[in-house]
């Protein structure tokens, strides 16, 4: 046997590499599939286990009643529906912590740009009296100061807030891909 060397082995290349050892009366073993197939250890041994299961399901299923086979099915189409629909709510949810969060950022970004505009008329307007009141400007700094120290704890809370909205748009990404894999996985199952 050679490896094909291939990049990107999926489950079906697994499949037919097991089958293929099976016909020839040789076991199965990740090392023989990975020589066939090519891919790493971790993803043949996933799909090898998956083919397994698979195949065992389908040798115990033929022993089945029709009736307790239907029952199966409907309620694995059931489960997965309820799966769904838990995900779809997840996905809700996180859209609206999401949107929440985008409002909160343009909130604080409008504060945080009028607080730059409203810092910058004040040291201008300190500037502008410096000459004849040294004790004015003192209280003036101390303001300026305020507004810095204002300023950089709203970029501080708004550099925390764009990382929470990576994290939820990571979470989001992450429940509309298992979303996805359930519906495959439904229709598969309303195909059988």
């Amino acid at each position: 046997m050679t490896s094909r060397g291939r990049k990107g082995v999926n489950y079906n290349d697994v499949v037919r590499a097991c089958k293929e050892l099976e016909e020839q009366g040789e076991q199965v073993t990740i090392r023989k599939v990975i020589e066939l197939t090519g891919g790493s250890f971790s993803t043949i041994s996933e799909h090898i286990r998956k083919w397994q299961e698979a195949t065992v399901a389908l040798r115990d299923s033929k022993a089945l009643p029709d009736e307790l086979i239907t029952a199966l099915k409907t309620a694995y189409v059931s489960m997965f529906n309820n799966e769904r629909k838990l995900n779809e709510a997840a996905i809700e949810r996180e859209r609206k912590i999401l949107n929440d969060s985008l409002k909160e950022i343009v909130n604080l970004e409008s504060e945080n740009e009028k607080l730059s505009k409203d810092l910058e008329a004040m040291k201008q307007h300190y500037e502008n009296l410096v000459s004849g009141y040294e004790r004015k400007l003192a209280a003036a700094e101390s303001k300026a100061s305020e507004a810095e120290k204002r300023e950089k704890a709203l970029i501080s809370k708004l550099d925390a807030l764009h990382e929470t909205l990576k994290q939820t748009e990571i979470k989001m990404a992450v429940a509309e891909t298992k979303a996805s894999e359930y519906e495959k996985q439904l229709a598969r199952l309303k195909k059988e």
